[in-house]
């Protein structure tokens, strides 16, 4: 520090503080009118605001020619130290009048500012650890340093913004908080305090502390050698899937998830779950989609990415889709064929079977292919069913098995065929027809019951003079109607021949009819006669066709002629019965709709069938009842005559087999 002063006289100069020595100040120097002198002090903690006065006297002679106002000049303090600033110097002037003398005395006074590093920096975490995504705030304290220091957060190179700024606290440190959110990825980072003067940042000093981050489980899954979010590969391949986790605490539970449906070992075939992997062996299309796992920790659970897991596979038929068509005979009907397959890219193959019994004949392709739907448009079909197949290829391979599709046309069905009457009682029987390889839709089918009945023996020989043999008198004793061609008679007289006559329709119209003859048994029969069912029988059911027919297969009981003449008279109540039923129909039928007029036609149009397909029985000859009896294993029938039914043994020693049961009264 250097004082300057200047006078005439020279002035003299003197060093004055408190707490800092003044003793190694130079002697004055005087040029001219100016008199100097050195004081050097190390800037340091115990020189840092100190006070430094430097005083300056100059003493005039009584001489009145030397009297004159007291010039005093003090200059400027100067620094040789950068680190000490002295500008705050103060000067003071004072005058001493002494009898013949005048004294004048100048003083400046300087503060010594120091730049001091910190002494201490210490950081404060919350606890031992943190939990992710929540504020946890770390305090750094600072101790020593002049001027006000600055203070630094680094999160490894991250420099990190306090929150507030530093302030003072009542010791004379600085404290700066920093509220972090840490995150998974900060766990075992170096969390950090630097503090240093603003004039001396070579000077710093700093504190850390290692982060402990608890947070949710972080998942990712991953396939070997597959990058991005999809994994292709083909119908029989294997692929593993890994569940790669990050987490504090650790994971002590992984549970992998199929679209969203939780996966276990074992209950997926062909999927093998361990822990973080799941193995895939013989790849299906029913394992198509995402695959994600689920880890679980103290701090919750957390959800991997979703891996998309394509197989490529030959093309099946989509479940679900319409497989049922119904045209108009004669116009078009158009067919969708829906597809899965992967890849989409295919090509179509179509074809048509017009009978059961015919193979497919393959179409043109001109359908039209929308990726994996495809349509086909059948023009002018004249059958009443048909069926439309489908296929198609891509770059895996052929359709294994194709999409059936049914097309209907709206027409009149066909007769029915191949149908038998059986399960005789005394009440009724049963018609079954085997159902048809095609059917429309909508289509049912109805059964007509016509009573025939012989006229009696006065009216017998007057219809013989006047025709060439005796007519039977018919009418419809019931009807049915059902969805399928099985039909179950009852409510019928005992000991009647019947005509029956079946036929399908649908709303386009009626199909031809069928005449079958049926019969039910005598009261006193208590036996269910059904027919042979072997190469000898015929589907119209009637007694002629279940008669003899001299190959021994027919097992018959010829009925007494008590019987018949019993029977006879029976026959003849029953015909007065059947005219007055007949007489009450046709009052009726004068009254009927349109509608009903229709059903009649359709009532003559069977009857007259009835009429022609029956043939009158002329012969006065002894009437047998054939016995189908079912043996445990071939079938077989025996005839004898009323006096030879003498028991079961006999039958069954004839047979040579076990009879399974007979009844006869």
């Amino acid at each position: 520090m250097i004082c300057l002063s200047s006078g005439e006289p020279p002035p003299g100069l003197q060093w004055s503080s408190s707490g800092v020595s003044v003793a190694g100040a130079t002697k004055v120097q005087r040029e001219g009118q100016v008199a100097s002198t050195v004081l050097h002090v190390v800037a340091s903690r115990a020189t840092a605001g100190a006070n430094i006065t430097c005083a300056t006297t100059n003493t005039l002679p009584p001489t009145p020619a030397n009297i004159h106002p007291a010039i005093t000049s003090v200059s400027n303090v100067t620094l040789t130290n950068n680190d000490v600033d002295a500008s705050s110097a103060v000067a003071a002037v004072s005058t001493t009048t002494i009898t013949n003398t005048t004294t004048i005395t100048n003083a400046v006074t300087a503060t010594i500012t120091v730049n001091l590093p910190p002494l201490g920096v210490r950081l404060t975490a919350p606890g031992p650890w943190v939990a992710a995504d929540h504020p946890a705030p770390f305090t750094c304290r600072v101790v020593g340093a002049f001027p006000r220091p600055i203070v630094q957060w680094w999160l490894g190179a991250e420099l990190l913004a306090p929150t507030p700024p530093p302030s003072r606290d009542g010791g004379g440190g600085v404290v700066s908080t920093l509220l972090l959110t840490a995150r998974p990825e900060h766990h075992h980072k170096t969390l950090l305090c630097k503090a240093f003067s603003p004039n001396l940042p070579r000077a710093a000093l700093l504190d850390q502390v290692t982060l402990h981050v608890h947070f949710v489980p972080v998942a990712r899954v991953t396939v070997k050698g597959k990058e991005g979010g999809n994994v292709t590969v083909r119908q029989g391949d294997s692929v593993t899937f890994t569940c790669h986790l990050r987490a504090n605490p650790p994971v002590y539970n992984v549970t992998w998830f199929h679209n969203g449906r939780a996966v276990r070992g074992g209950t997926v075939a062909g999927l093998e779950v361990d822990n973080t992997t799941v193995t895939l062996r013989k790849v299906t299309p029913d394992l198509r989609g995402l695959f994600t796992c689920l880890a679980s920790n103290a701090e919750g659970d957390g959800h991997s990415n979703a891996l998309n897991l394509n197989v490529q596979f030959a093309p099946v038929c989509e479940e679900g889709q319409r497989l049922e068509y119904v045209g108009v005979r004669g116009k078009s009907v158009t067919v969708a064929c829906n597809l899965q397959a992967y890849p989409p890219s295919l090509t179509f193959t179509w074809a048509i079977r017009r009978t059961p019994e015919s193979a497919p004949e393959r179409l043109e392709s001109v359908g039209r292919e929308e990726g994996l739907s495809g349509r086909y448009t059948l023009t002018r079909l004249q059958e009443e069913r048909v069926e439309v197949l489908c296929w198609a290829s891509n770059a895996v391979g052929r359709q294994a098995a194709p999409c059936v599709f049914v097309v209907y046309t709206k027409g009149r069905p066909g007769a029915v065929s191949g149908c038998r009457v059986g399960n005789h009682t005394a009440q009724g029987f049963t018609v079954s027809c085997p159902p048809p390889a095609f059917t429309s839709l909508h289509t049912r089918y109805t059964l007509h019951v016509y009573a025939q009945q012989k006229p009696d023996s006065s009216n017998s020989s007057s219809s013989s003079s006047s025709s060439s043999g005796p007519q039977l008198n018919k009418h419809l004793v019931t009807n049915y109607t059902a969805s399928s061609p099985l039909f179950i008679v009852a409510g019928l007289q005992a000991g009647r021949e019947f005509a029956v006559v079946l036929r399908a329709s649908n709303d386009q119209g009626l199909s031809p009819p069928v005449v079958l003859s049926a019969f039910t048994l005598n009261d006193n029969a208590q036996t269910v006669i059904r027919l042979p069912s072997g190469p000898g029988s015929r589907g119209g059911g009637s007694v002629s066709e279940a008669a003899d027919d001299g190959d021994g297969s027919g097992w018959q009981v010829a009925v007494p002629p008590v019987a018949m003449a019993v029977a006879a008279v029976v026959m003849g109540v029953v015909v007065v019965v059947v005219a007055v039923m007949v007489a009450v129909t046709v009052a009726r039928c004068r009254r009927q709709t349109p509608r009903a007029h229709h059903q009649d036609d359709q009532h003559r149009e069977e009857r007259a069938l009835v009429q022609a397909a029956t043939t009158p029985d002329t012969t006065s000859t002894t009437v047998f009842q054939t016995l189908h009896v079912e043996l445990s294993s071939v079938p077989a029938t025996f005839t004898m005559a009323p006096d030879e039914v003498t028991g079961t043994s006999e039958w069954c020693s004839r047979g040579g087999a076990s009879l399974s049961s007979v009844s006869l009264s």
